[in-house]
C-alpha cells in the first residue's frame, strides 16, 4: 500500500513513478488525490469517503469530475 505517492514529487519523479507502478505486476494498493496520476496508472477507482464506499469505477474514462 502507498500513500500519496506523488506528496513533494516533482513532474519528472511522478512521471518515473508512474511508469515504474505501470510496469509492477503485482497488485497495488494507492490512496491518492493526484488525478492526473490516478488516470495514468489505475485500472479501477474506488471512492470513499467517511468510511463508506460511494463509487466503484472500472471504466475510468465514466469518471465524472465536478
Amino acid at each position: 500500500m502507498i500513500f500519496e505517492p506523488t506528496n513533494h514529487l516533482d513532474t519528472e519523479a511522478s512521471d518515473a513513478l508512474a511508469t515504474a507502478l505501470r510496469n509492477y505486476t503485482g497488485t497495488l494498493l494507492f490512496v491518492s488525490h493526484d488525478r492526473y496520476f490516478i488516470n495514468k496508472i489505475a485500472n479501477r477507482v474506488l471512492f470513499i469517503s467517511h468510511n463508506k464506499k460511494l463509487q466503484d469505477v472500472k471504466q475510468l474514462d465514466a469518471i465524472y469530475y465536478d
